[in-house]
């Protein structure tokens, strides 16, 4: 998902400091993501990539009763790092899904 997410940018010609946050934005919010997920299910990172900057949207089915840690170091990156971010959980039938957002501006155009 990370390199992905690396060539999109790329090719939009952002900065590679802002590339950078964002490889490692997805790479937290992908192991948080798979610390919770149930076996074997597969992760989806959802990327639009705009002039003003990127919102992304990485997605996955969960137990019932799991939520995603944004208490710790690792989100303070998170949060550090993005404009914006959001986890939210949803029931699609009798699935839970958890599906965390962000939205990264670029620094310059």
């Amino acid at each position: 998902m990370r390199e992905v997410a690396h060539r999109a940018l790329l090719l939009e010609d952002w900065m590679l400091d802002d590339i950078a946050d964002v490889d490692l934005v997805i790479d937290e919010i992908c192991a948080r993501v798979m610390a919770v997920a149930e076996p074997a299910v597969r992760l989806t990172l959802a990327l639009t990539a705009y002039e003003e900057g990127v919102a992304g949207q990485v997605m996955c089915r969960v137990g019932d009763e799991i939520d995603i840690n944004t208490e710790d170091f690792g989100w303070q990156m998170v949060v550090s790092m993005t404009d914006g971010r959001a986890v939210d959980y949803v029931m699609d039938g009798s699935v839970r899904r958890v599906m965390v957002g962000f939205v990264k501006r670029r620094s310059c155009c």
